[in-house]
Order: structure tokens, then sequence, then C-alpha cells
């Protein structure tokens, strides 16, 4: 899901869920190419930080993570008629999802309803988009940020971001370049197509991060109108996106209290373990309300030829209209633009590279740029250069979880912590078990253990410190192990300090 808000113009999309689910219909080919190319592509890169041990400040925002769907209608177009729930025949992402299970139960004729669990890829936004800029800086972009005219259509726009260019790399080259048009909402006016609509979509960001992301399908019995919800965790930054709402041709971008409330009583059901506040409610952050990009008839991605009023011909390559699945469709779609790029004959364009820049990535920089949460302390680290600042942002909105945000920490306090939780495992185990896994199951285990000879007490307590450190660690380099650790009762130790409580038996 993917939020597009008017702010003098500017794209806003902090507040987007950002899962990878696939909103491809069965017989979609290209939208599940793009979709497949993404879960692919941000997967490895999962991997590839996870095995070269990438510092937390230089993390792509990408994060591994078990996901559950469930569907409360049988006539669903992901289950039927392509195939069989019981064994995910209905499911064409089923051969290339990492942990892919399905199950299906019938509870009479208009409540069936099966649940889907894979390992999924989730995007803190914010993170994500800081990660892609630094990318198209290191590889010699150059990001030039001005308003362009919609009056002309698209011509008009691209002759003045013509002329704009003009600036950098002269007006021969410039006469030569290729535009893609990636306007979102904006594609309405600029090309005329009124087929683009706004899909309003409202979200409740919430403390603390689930056992496991959750999306659920079901329809309103007195209206038949679909009913979307889902959990959708930022394990970087210790907060949970909850949502949601498909509202088409809705342009109000104001929260509705109302929405809010429903999101929440429907969310409490599929993660229960979030309800850590007052009366077991949600301790939430903020809200946020956006608008989707949609298009009936799906996404615009084509090459089109357009004259300006000097007779040139320009190239222009279409990207929008692609709803709430702008994320997951990203690094397919972007394959294909290449591609039409490179079907342009070689004397019909031109390339906007300055010389090369080396540019270091902080994450410290991008998440005082982020509205969800309110930054850390500053850094000594200079600002990262970019001719695109963010909006500063708002503290009296957002408030910290100070033991979530512990995430954002160096390697020296963990490790200073850790040395601190040693030392007191060996003079009282019971006492590092509390700290980490709070009261519970593992504390009693430990005082008996203790009780019995103070080596299993030490033994047990060393055991629970390395599955805390060891689940911390994969969660800050972007892999989550939903695998219990055996002999581990509390969530705080089997998710790194993502959330207190015991869980079940293993």
């Amino acid at each position: 899901m993917a939020f597009e808000r008017n702010r003098d113009r500017d794209i806003v999309v902090f507040g987007a869920g950002a899962q990878w689910r696939s909103h491809s219909s069965p017989d979609d080919r290209e939208q599940q190419s793009w979709d497949k190319k993404s879960y692919l592509r941000w997967k490895q890169l999962c991997f590839d930080e996870h095995a070269r041990n990438v510092r937390f400040k230089e993390r792509s925002g990408l994060t591994v993570y078990p996901a559950r769907l469930v569907y409360d209608q049988s006539d669903h177009r992901d289950l039927a008629p392509t195939g069989d729930p019981k064994t995910g025949d209905g499911f064409w992402f089923r051969n290339f999802v990492d942990g892919f299970e399905s199950a299906v139960s019938a509870r009479g004729a208009d409540t069936s309803y099966a649940s889907v669990r894979y390992r999924s890829v989730f995007i803190d936004v914010p993170i994500y988009l800081r990660y892609l800029l630094v990318q198209v800086n290191l590889l010699g972009g150059q990001v030039i940020r001005s308003k362009l005219p919609d009056a002309n259509g698209i011509a008009g726009a691209v002759e003045a971001a013509s002329e704009l260019v003009e600036q950098f790399i002269g007006p021969r080259r410039a006469r030569k370049c290729l535009f893609v048009n990636a306007t979102g909402l904006r594609a309405r006016q600029l090309c005329r197509d009124t087929t683009v609509h706004p899909v309003r979509g409202q979200v409740v960001v919430v403390k603390g991060v689930p056992k496991e992301a959750a999306t659920r399908l079901s329809r309103d019995e007195k209206t038949g109108e679909s009913i979307l919800s889902y959990v959708i965790p930022r394990p970087l930054s210790g907060v949970t996106i909850l949502g949601g709402c498909n509202q088409k041709n809705n342009w109000n971008t104001e929260e509705d209290p109302e929405m809010s409330a429903q999101i929440k009583e429907r969310c409490a059901v599929l993660a229960p373990e979030l309800l850590t506040g007052p009366d077991s409610s949600f301790e939430v952050v903020g809200c946020q309300v956006g608008l989707r990009p949609a298009r009936t008839g799906g996404a615009r991605v084509e090459s089109e030829a357009i004259r300006d009023r000097h007779g040139d011909v320009r190239c222009v390559i279409h990207a929008y209209g692609h709803g709430g699945g702008g994320f997951q469709n990203s690094i397919g779609v972007a394959e294909k633009v290449s591609r039409l790029v490179a079907e342009v004959p070689g004397d019909s364009r031109a390339r906007l590279i300055p010389e090369k820049k080396t540019l270091q990535f902080d994450l410290e920089q991008t998440r005082a740029n982020d509205p969800i949460p309110p930054p850390p302390p500053p850094t000594t680290k200079p600002p990262i250069p970019t001719d695109q600042p963010n909006p500063p942002p708002n503290p009296a909105s957002y408030e910290v979880n100070r033991r979530h945000s512990r995430n954002s920490l160096d390697d020296g306090e963990d490790m200073i912590s850790a040395i601190f939780l040693i030392i007191i495992a060996i003079f009282l185990p019971p006492v590092a078990v509390f700290i980490v896994a709070g009261c519970g199951a593992d504390v009693l285990i430990n005082v008996c253990l203790t009780l019995l000879g103070f080596l299993p007490g030490h033994v047990h307590a060393f055991y629970v410190l390395y599955v805390y450190y060891n689940r911390k660690e994969q969660v800050q380099q972007g892999y989550y192990d939903d695998r219990p650790a055996p002999g581990v009762y509390s969530q705080n130790v089997q998710t790194g300090g993502q959330g207190y409580g015991t869980m079940g038996a293993h």
C-alpha cells in the first residue's frame, strides 16, 4: 500500500503500510511478474545485508517477516477458480515465496474462509526511500526539485522540464532527454487521463511489533462491501501500522475518528499482543491519511512520442496508476521502464549524469526526517547533501516508545548492556532473566534451576541472553526468524526485544 497526499504538491508516503502482498488477479501475468521480481530482489537484499553484517545505520529498511492472510469468504479471487485452497493451488505466488502454507476451514456455505502463511518483506518507508536516494546518487544521478505546470498537459510539462534540465546539461543534450512520467494522481491532469482516481486510505500507528503481520479480507454483511484489515510491522522503528480502508474517489485527507475506531477494533483481533495500553488498548502514536493513485484498467507503463511547440519529438515513458500496489510493483516496473528506455534509439536520448559522487547513507538522518517516530538525539555526522529536503518532523504528534526505539542504538551501547547483563547473570541468574524476559515462565524455570544448583541456573540464564541478543541482531539486520527457540517462553526474548509477554508452549 502506498499513500500520496497533496502537501504543496509534494508526495508523502511516510504513512504507507508497505508490505509485499500481491494485488494481482490470477490472470494478470504482467503484474504477477512485477510482484515476483520485487519479492525476490528484496529478499535477496535482506539476506545479503544479513550475511555481510551491514551496519544498522546503512540498512535498506527492508525486513523479512512472517505474514498471515485470512479470507472470510470463499469466493475471493485469490482462492478460486484457479485451484483448491487446501493445497495452495489458488495462490499464484505459492511457488516462490518462502514458507508458504495454506489451510481452509468451512463453517457453513456463507462463512467459509482460508488462511495463508508465508514469509513476506516489509518496508520501513522513510528508511527505504532514503536508501533509494543514496543509490541514485552513487550511480551518478542528480535530483532537481521544481514544480511543473499542468495547464498544457504532458507536452507542456515536458517542455518546462526540458528548459529546466538545460541549465544542467545544455540545450543540445536536453533536447534528447527521456522523461518518465511517474506523477501518480497528477497524471489525471497531465495526461488528461480520467481513469486515474484516488483510493483513500487511513491508518493508525501504534507502539510495538506483533509476532506476525496479518491481513484480513472480509465483507460487510449489510452492504456487501469489501473490508480490508491489516497489521503491518515496522521492526526497525518499533511501531506497527494498523489499517485500513479503500474508499474510491474520496479526496478527503482529514482523519475520520470513526474509521480510526473501527480500524483499532478490527485489528485488536489480529494482533492482541499489541494491546499494551490502559484497559488493554493500543498505545496510539498517530494517524495518517493518504490517497492511493489508482487507475481503472490497471497501471499504465508504456512509452509515448510527444511533439512540443518547436516540433521536436520527445519520448515520455508513463509509469503511473498502481494504486495500493506501488511498492510491490516497483522493481518489476523499473525493469520494464529500463527496457522501454533501451528501445529508444541512442541518438534520440541523452543522459542526465553529472560527475560520480560518493555519498554515505546515515540512518539517523533518515529517522530525523521521518514523522513516525520522532528523531533520536542528533549525531555528530553531517547531514546528507541533497537538493530535496524532507519536511521537519512534528514532535507534538508523535512520541517514542523507549523500549522499541533501542533498535536505533549503536553497537557500543548494545555491548555495554550485554556486559552488564552478563555480570548480573553470574551473581544473580534469575534477575538477568527477569530483565530480558519479564515476569513469566522463564523466570520461574530459572529460579527452580538455580535452587537445584547454581550451574543449571547459570546455563539457563546465559542461554536466554544468547537467544535475546541473537534475535535482536537479526531484527536489526532485517531478518526475523519466527521459529521459536526451544525452552524460551518470553515473547520479548523470542523477538529480540520487540514485545513482552509469555508465549504458549512450543
